[in-house]
């Protein structure tokens, strides 16, 4: 891996990664502003609003361990370039819609299509960059990732006003087509390590990564806490918002606008800062562990009745939550080179099916109060769903730290 590399080269790298990264988080977050436009036009309700955006994930998290073998044979660019063309049918279809399963069809195929996006630019990172510039070089890929984020809020309420939410996924599909060639045709190729390795070591790369009690040790905490942020963030913050805060549908563009900057943020300054302290003597799986439980002491202001406090809460929500980015550069230092891309989509798939439960899970609780005649739930089904989770990331997290001296060094 190169120690610097000149300016040019480093866009061809980061830019178009860090854009299929960015329509990544878009697709993921745009449900929560446009839930009430596809509950009042396709009557789409609580349970099934849940089980809807979940199927991004789903179909996300089913990609995973065959989306590892390939990012280590075939190389991130070839792989996230052909499979954004997905993406961009997914949203088509999205578009078109006119019953519950063309939106079910069209969301799966959405995160066919973007779930290398995340995994493909680590693995490039990783093959490009030394060990110490690979936590900084991910936050600018999580920073855009942010962007995204925040690009579904207001912006996307304003040209879903505009336009019509229909039109909205059109313009992503374009966008996303636009992605695709710039990933084939601007990013540098690269041999990857393990181009040359046959089917069966390539499974058994996969047995050896899911057989380390480090990888489960640092997985655990990490696929409870994100799967948090981003059932959270992806789906119930705008609902919580409107039914919880009973803020109107401008208001709640608003705070999630301040969601997504604070985890836009905390992208961009958590992992420098970790990679800083790291080179300063400080033990990184002790500060993937230190964020990690600052996000979980952060989230019981959200079980409380609504006021200032809760904005206080949600933009340590968003900050805190984007701490996960610690992990995937945590578990490839501890696993051989060739094998990055399927160490990182190993712990994206058990991120992605807890986040898929979580999403779901949050929904169905939910639903078990009785809705209001505004289709509006109690703050209580809120209250009761949101403690479960955070129950479940105490367990995770405290698993870490009771096994902390066999933990990643």
């Amino acid at each position: 891996m190169n120690q610097k590399l000149a300016l040019p080269l480093l866009l061809r790298l980061i830019i178009p990664f860090a854009l299929g990264y960015f329509l990544s988080h878009v697709i993921r977050a745009i449900n929560a502003i446009l839930s009430t436009e596809l509950q009042n036009e396709l009557s789409v309700d609580a349970n099934q609003l849940g089980f809807l955006t979940s199927m991004f994930l789903l179909s996300f998290a089913a990609l995973q361990i065959p989306l590892g073998i390939w990012l280590d044979r075939y190389g991130p660019r070839k792989v996230e370039g052909v499979l954004m063309l997905f993406a961009a049918l997914g949203c088509l279809i999205f578009a078109k819609a006119e019953g519950y399963l063309m939106l079910a069809v069209g969301r799966l195929l959405m995160g066919v299509g973007m779930s290398a996006c995340l995994m493909a630019a680590f693995t490039s990172i990783n093959h490009w960059f030394d060990k110490s510039q690979v936590p900084s070089m991910n936050a600018l890929i999580m920073t855009a990732g942010g962007l995204g984020a925040i690009f579904a809020a207001e912006p996307v309420q304003w040209l879903s006003l505009q336009f019509g939410w229909r039109n909205v996924f059109i313009i992503i599909a374009i966008t996303c087509i636009i992605s695709s060639v710039l990933l084939l045709l601007v990013v540098p190729h690269k041999q990857s390590p393990a181009a040359s390795e046959s089917s069966a070591d390539a499974v058994a790369g996969i047995r050896k990564i899911f057989s380390s009690r480090i990888f489960w040790q640092v997985s655990a905490m990490t696929m409870c806490s994100q799967a948090t942020a981003g059932a959270i963030i992806g789906l119930w913050s705008g609902p919580w918002l409107r039914d919880v805060g009973q803020l109107d549908p401008e208001n709640i563009a608003n705070m999630l606008r301040w969601i997504a900057i604070s985890m836009t943020v905390g992208f961009l300054t958590i992992g420098n800062f970790a990679g800083w302290l790291n080179k300063r003597g400080v033990d990184f799986g002790q500060l993937t562990f230190g964020f990690m439980l600052l996000f979980l002491i952060s989230q019981p202001l959200l079980l409380l009745p609504y006021g200032w406090w809760s904005v206080v809460g949600w933009v340590l929500f968003g900050f805190l939550g984007s701490s996960g980015i610690l992990a995937y550069p945590l578990l490839t230092r501890s696993f051989d080179n060739k094998l990055a891309g399927r160490v990182n989509a190993s712990l994206n798939l058990l991120v992605f099916l807890c986040s898929f439960a979580a999403q779901w899970g949050i929904g169905a609780i939910v639903k078990q109060w009785p809705a209001n005649n505004n289709g509006f739930y109690p703050a209580s089904a809120y209250q009761t769903a949101f403690a479960i989770i955070i129950v479940i990331q105490a367990i995770a997290i405290y698993y870490y730290w009771y096994n902390r001296n066999t933990a990643v060094n």
